[in-house]
């Protein structure tokens, strides 16, 4: 009984919530469901699902966002952002959306890592804007107006940072984020080399962000939680995927799979 009175409780405020948002997003908003269990040469071309800007380039199994520093002469890996987009718009809200994607970021021998990777809900497809700020906002002042969210996988430690590995939600700022934790805790390192994955999930109508991470096959771990209703700071149409960026100190960060997922009805 319980359980159906939450149930139907749910699909009230799931109706409610539409009704309220009017003629901007129409009832039958269609679902997003695709999934790249591997890269390959083509994953970056113009007939792919994928926009790739900036530094990416595409490798036999993976996507790299930020080369190998060990690959080019020194230097030439400094100061470089690359962005990954899925080419269709999606859906963020009223929707559940969960994704999960696998990473692994390599540092250069004998060198700090720099500066580290996010997954972003973008307003629209264009590329990340130059220079540091792991590819999502100027460089500036740290700050932008652009309406977008992020999950920072931060590799290095800034003075406004709490350590050189954590994870973090932002939206204008990268030196003020909404909320920060430390990866120390939980045995990851996002400087170790290893495939590590990552999943997250937010419902808009509980307004519930989380984020769960854990070395690749081994069980996931709830890394952050954060309540926030994203209608009030992205559109409800939104262009998801990566971004990368490295400063003095450089590092390659490579995404091996990612898989995605909104669906607006409440259940699926």
């Amino acid at each position: 009984m319980h359980l159906l009175v939450l149930l139907l409780s749910a699909a009230f405020l799931n109706q409610a919530y539409a009704a309220r948002l009017g003629p901007e997003l129409d009832a039958q908003v269609p679902a997003t469901n695709f999934a790249f269990g591997a890269f390959n040469y083509q994953s970056c071309s113009s007939s792919s699902n994928l926009i790739c800007t900036g530094s990416v380039r595409a490798a036999d199994g993976f996507l790299m966002l930020t080369p190998e520093p060990t690959l080019l002469p020194e230097g030439s890996t400094r100061n470089l952002v690359g962005r990954v987009l899925y080419r269709e718009p999606v859906a963020a809200w009223p929707a559940f959306v969960s994704t999960t994607f696998t990473v692994r970021i390599v540092g250069a021998p004998n060198s700090p890592a720099g500066d580290g990777m996010t997954f972003i809900f973008a307003p629209d497809n264009s590329s990340s804007p130059a220079g540091f700020n792991l590819g999502i906002v100027p460089d500036s002042d740290g700050a932008s107006d652009i309406r977008q969210l992020v999950v920072e996988l931060d590799t290095y430690k800034n003075d406004f940072d709490m350590d050189g590995n954590h994870i973090a939600v932002e939206t204008t700022r990268v030196d003020k984020p909404l909320i920060a934790a430390t990866l120390n805790g939980s045995g990851i390192d996002l400087k170790s080399g290893k495939d590590i994955t990552f999943k997250i999930d937010y419902n808009s109508w509980t307004k519930w962000l989380e984020v769960h991470a854990a070395y690749d096959s081994n069980p996931l771990v709830k890394i952050l939680s954060l309540q926030i209703d994203i209608a009030a700071t992205i559109p409800n149409f939104v262009y998801v995927g990566f971004t990368a960026a490295t400063g003095y100190f450089t590092e390659s960060h490579q995404l091996l799979s990612w898989k995605f997922k909104s669906t607006t009805k409440l259940g699926v």
